[in-house]
């Protein structure tokens, strides 16, 4: 457990941090793209930079960017999978579905006119 209290701080944020909102190029960035959700920093200590400990730091913030970009898609390939599915499941039951084919049918004089079975539902 004592690695864990060395770590650095993650921290969330719904709205930009104040480095961002701060530089005119970024905060064009942030208000170009109004529908960001949230904002991940990580509060590296003095402790972190140092020589001893920088390539460690580095290391696990690149290791962090690749573990967050994989879950990413993943979640992207799992919602994707579940809307290919309900279509399919859709467009089953759309493809069972029968449509009433009306009977014959007595006009008001009392002749009988037959409806074409399908002619006009483009089947």
């Amino acid at each position: 457990m004592r690695e864990l209290s060395t770590a650095p701080v993650p921290l969330y944020l719904p709205t930009a941090p104040q480095e961002l909102t701060e530089s005119p190029e970024l905060s064009k960035t942030v208000q170009s793209n109004p529908n960001r959700i949230g904002f991940l920093s990580l509060a590296i200590q003095p402790r972190h930079v140092e020589p001893q400990s920088l390539d460690n730091t580095v290391d696990r913030i690149v290791q962090f960017r690749a573990y967050l970009h994989y879950h990413i898609k993943c979640n992207k390939s799992l919602l994707h999978t579940r809307m290919r599915k309900r279509v399919e499941s859709l467009l089953q039951v759309l493809n069972r579905a029968i449509p009433d084919i009306p009977k014959d049918k007595l006009a008001a004089t009392g002749r009988q006119f037959i409806v074409n079975a399908g002619g006009s539902a483009g089947l």
